[in-house]
């Protein structure tokens, strides 16, 4: 009986002492968790020029004086954290030229926690690529056409 006693003391010794260390380790080193590193779409992505405002429902493009804004009605997610954002558009202004209550596309692709490529779908005459129907948008707006659509990616940070 004394040795199952002395046994289990030691148990609870080394786990203190595992749990205290593993408190200093983590202090000291800043307590990374898995969710570090997650790649999160939504949120406000910016570069030098233009920047996207991504929520859940709703996407705002604005570059200068020009901007597209949209309802999502699509997330088509492809691979390594890349996807479409098929948007309905709500407003446009300036030099964009989306029609109203037409379907776009918002590629992105490389999306870290921080960082991310993306683009607004546009043919080689700098015109945006837009369908009457979300059926022929998700038709058209498929991993297989994103270097078709996007003339150059932009760069951004959250």
């Amino acid at each position: 009986m004394f040795t199952l006693i002395h046994h289990n003391s030691l148990r609870r010794n080394f786990m203190r002492g595992a749990f205290v260390l593993a408190i200093l380790l983590c202090l000291f080193t800043g307590c990374k968790t898995d969710t570090d590193d997650v790649f999160v779409l939504q949120g406000t992505w910016a570069s030098a020029w233009d920047s996207y405002v991504i929520t859940s429902t709703t996407v705002h493009y604005e570059m200068f004086d020009a901007q597209l804004k949209g309802n999502i009605a699509e997330l088509v997610e492809f691979t390594d954290n890349a996807g479409v954002l098929i948007i309905e558009v709500t407003e446009t202004a300036d030099f964009i030229q989306n029609q109203i209550g037409w379907f776009t596309g918002v590629y992105y692709k490389e999306g870290t926690k921080n960082s991310i490529k993306m683009g607004n779908a546009i043919d080689s005459s700098y015109d945006p690529v837009e369908v009457s129907t979300l059926e022929e948008a998700l038709s058209l707006f498929t991993v297989d056409n994103a270097e078709t659509h996007i003339e150059m990616w932009g760069s951004y940070t959250k």
